[in-house]
């Protein structure tokens, strides 16, 4: 009995120890301050990573977060008001996505899994053309450009749409449902409030979700993407 009870207590000091820090990132919300967020991923053991260290800042926004310590800014676009944030736990990494045009109305637009390091090589290598970046299994794509466009072009590069909910009961809202009335079948999901939507493809092995920012269909214009998997996050 001895012997159990101090076993006991071995492990609830391992629980105690372990759970504050455990790789847990799902308590973040859409919607949630910069600020917030920052704190619970700090509290989490979520490291704030500088992947700029040396490099200067693009816009006065980087520098903003910069003056206030805030080093694991990655960038802010000049013609959005949307910004990146880098965070790593042991081999783990976490990019922040945030909308506000000021540091104190900044929030939460989503969130991804991939390593920056990783996703700033494959979008800044600049090769001879697009179709030679097609063969490293990577298109071609430009931020800023009209969903619609991009989806065309995706599609005629051999990018295929996948329906993610094919065999769920994923509940749509009114934007989603106008997407899949005109058979945009990879739709993830969209925030109205944040006024962003997700799309997935995939050709062969290598899978792409695509981030988008806008009010209407015909407005949506690419934000970001990364070459995640869904089933990945």
């Amino acid at each position: 009995m001895r012997c159990l009870a101090q076993k006991t207590i071995h492990l609830l000091i391992l629980l105690v120890i372990v759970l504050p820090t455990a790789v847990h990132a799902k308590e973040l919300e859409i919607g949630m301050s910069i600020f917030a967020a920052r704190k619970l991923l700090i509290n989490k053991g979520w490291r704030p990573i500088n992947i700029k260290d040396k490099i200067l800042p693009n816009s006065e926004l980087e520098k903003s977060f910069l003056n206030a310590h805030i080093i694991e800014v990655e960038s802010c676009a000049m013609d959005m008001p949307s910004c990146i944030f880098n965070y790593k736990k042991g081999d783990k990494c976490l990019r922040l996505y945030t909308l506000g045009e000021e540091i104190k109305d900044m929030r939460v637009n989503y969130w991804t899994y991939d390593c920056a390091d990783k996703n700033i090589k494959a979008q800044n290598k600049q090769p001879d053309s697009a179709d030679k970046k097609e063969e490293m299994g990577k298109p071609f794509l430009d931020n800023g450009k009209p969903f619609i466009a991009i989806r065309k072009l995706l599609i005629n590069k051999g990018w295929k749409p996948v329906n993610v909910h094919k065999s769920d009961d994923y509940k749509s809202n009114d934007m989603t449902s106008r997407l899949l009335i005109y058979n945009i079948i990879e739709v993830e999901s969209c925030n109205i409030d944040m006024q962003n939507c997700i799309f997935n493809y995939k050709k062969g092995k290598v899978c792409l979700r695509l981030f988008t920012v806008g009010e209407e269909i015909n407005d949506l214009n690419v934000n970001y993407w990364t070459f995640d998997c869904l089933d990945e996050d």
